[in-house]
């Protein structure tokens, strides 16, 4: 190994700490992108990438030249592989020194010319602090002046200011009682015409009420007046109306009672008649009581008639009714028979419209048109008994009772028209 010039670290460590424009660190050696190089502060040698500026500590490889430090100086082991010399570093290092002193020299010179500069300006600026502080006072004092006598101005305006203000405080009291007064007289005198306003609509509400009350009590007595009038013609169109419903009445009981007696005796003259012709032609019955035998009793006793009454179902059979049946029983039963047995329904129930259909309708259409009308009821039950009394005397008696219920219906349905006739009316 060849050993590189000496390098005096401390004077460059030195030269360093008074001058930070100089380098902190100087090459050693460089092997491709790596260099060594030597830190002054700390006087260690440390290892710099040039191309992605790394540093390093240990050397980048094993075949890196290495460096040591020998008496503060280092050294390279390897110098064949260097490509920058020691002697020109200290070549550079040296004119570096020089310029440098020579720049601190001027320095010198420059901080000398500056620091009397600075003197003599910290004298001047002394100077005018004085001169300032002098004129400060000045102005203190005259300020002061100024402040008191703005005061004194302040106090005497103040002072004036408050004169003013009791003065317009006491004016404003004066118009305020003033306008008080005046307000108090218009309230009053408002106060007044109001009453007086209000007094004369009173009055006129009084005159006006007065006449309408004499208006309602007039027009009270007129109507109170037309009212009993009405009330008197009609209570005596009633008194008429009832006379004449009265006499009508009477007139029509006496005619109906005229009838009834009329019917009543043609009914009896009719019987009367009737028994008289039974009479005269039936033989009379011997006086002796009959010996009833076996033999004879088949020949004297009458058999029974066979009726119609007997044989044949009624017209309340035929309405599924009991002979003691209301009205009104009676109309259920019919419709609801009817919708049973009517063709129409037969048909749209799908049924076979055959002949005994239609004679089930009609029988039970007749059997309504008698039972539903009170007056072909009533002698319809009057036929039904007779029809069912078995006697000696056989048709005759039959005859005879249903001509007179017959004769006696039709006095009854005359009585009843009338009377619906009237109450119609």
């Amino acid at each position: 190994t060849t050993e590189q010039p000496t390098i005096d670290i401390k004077e460059q460590q030195q030269s360093i700490e008074t001058d930070d424009s100089k380098p902190t660190s100087l090459p050693i050696v460089q092997q491709g992108e790596w260099s060594a190089y030597f830190d002054i502060k700390s006087g260690l040698v440390f290892y710099y990438n040039e191309r992605t500026r790394v540093s390093l500590w240990d050397p980048p490889s094993k075949d890196f030249p290495r460096v040591i430090m020998e008496n503060n100086t280092p050294k390279v082991l390897d110098p064949r592989t260097s490509n920058i010399s020691m002697e020109r570093a200290l070549t550079m290092t040296m004119e570096e020194d020089e310029a440098k002193r020579k720049w601190e020299e001027a320095k010198e010179r420059e901080k000398a010319r500056k620091a009397k500069l600075r003197t003599e300006k910290a004298a001047a600026k002394a100077a005018a602090e004085a001169e300032k502080e002098q004129e400060e006072t000045i102005s203190a004092q005259k300020r002061e002046l100024a402040a008191e006598q703005k005061r004194r101005s302040e106090e005497a305006l103040k002072l004036k200011i408050e004169d003013e203000e009791r003065e317009k405080a006491a004016a404003v009291e004066k118009i305020a009682a003033e306008q008080q007064r005046l307000e108090s007289e218009r309230i009053a005198r408002e106060k007044a015409e109001q009453e007086r306003k209000q007094k004369e609509e009173e009055e006129a509400r009084a005159i006006v009420q007065a006449k309408y009350e004499a208006a309602k009590a007039a027009e009270l007595r007129r109507l109170e007046q037309e009212r009993i009038e009405r009330d008197r013609k009609l209570a005596e169109a009633q008194v008429l109306l009832d006379k004449e419903r009265l006499e009508r009445e009477r007139a029509a009981s006496a005619a109906k009672k005229k009838k009834e007696e009329e019917d009543r005796k043609a009914a009896e003259r009719a019987a009367t008649q009737a028994v008289e012709e039974t009479a005269r032609k039936q033989p009379s019955r011997p006086k002796e009581e009959p010996a009833f035998t076996v033999d004879n009793v088949e020949n004297m006793v009458a058999p029974l008639k066979a009726t119609d009454a007997t044989t044949a179902a009624t017209l309340y059979d035929i309405l599924n009714c009991p002979p003691s049946a209301t009205r009104s029983e009676l109309k259920r039963a019919y419709i609801t028979l009817a919708k049973e047995t009517h063709p129409d329904a037969l048909l749209q129930a799908g049924m076979q419209n055959d002949e005994i259909v239609p004679d089930k309708f009609v029988e039970i259409s007749q059997a309504w048109k008698i039972l539903g009308d009170s007056t072909m009821r009533r002698r319809y039950d009057r036929e039904l008994r007779a029809k069912g009394v078995s006697s000696k005397a056989g048709s005759l008696f039959e005859n005879w009772v249903m001509g007179a219920a017959k004769k006696m219906d039709e006095a009854l349905s005359k009585a009843e028209g009338k009377l619906e006739k009237r109450e119609e009316q």
